[in-house]
């Protein structure tokens, strides 16, 4: 007597099926968790662009003196949560502090000259090229954002 088989090619289809899904989804989230990564890179390397042009700009008018000026349109990327100038004693810097998908990372930028930014609260914080003046005011670099 025969027996008939009708559920075998149903589960052998749902196999393959799982199988593809699987391997589909896994793919997927490769793709995702470093496409994350790479836009985090992107982002700080461009804040890092953007600090050290405003730094080597400001340095470049203090060594030249008065009445030295320089205006730059660096980029700033898209993130950025704020930008602030600290003078302790003889160190002075500026902290760009740039939101990530991992979090918060501020970056450091030392300069070898005084810096000063009258308000830096004017400052749009929003993604695209800036207009950044820097000028040779006494003894110190000041900049306007």
């Amino acid at each position: 007597m025969k027996t008939k088989r009708r559920g075998q090619i149903s589960i052998e289809y749902l196999i393959v099926l799982g199988f593809a899904t699987f391997a589909i989804t896994a793919i997927v989230a490769i793709v995702f968790f470093y496409s994350n990564s790479v836009t985090d890179q992107i982002r700080l390397n461009h804040a890092r662009n953007f600090g050290t042009n405003v730094i080597d700009n400001a340095e470049s008018v203090y060594f030249s003196g008065e009445p030295s000026k320089a205006t730059i349109n660096p980029y700033l990327p898209k993130g950025i949560r704020n930008i602030s100038i600290n003078l302790d004693g003889t160190d002075y810097r500026m902290f760009i502090e740039v939101q990530t998908n991992d979090g918060k990372n501020t970056l450091s930028f030392t300069s070898k000259v005084p810096l000063v930014t009258k308000d830096s609260s004017q400052f749009s914080m929003s993604e695209g090229i800036k207009n950044v003046v820097i000028e040779f005011a006494g003894d110190q670099i000041d900049i306007s954002f």
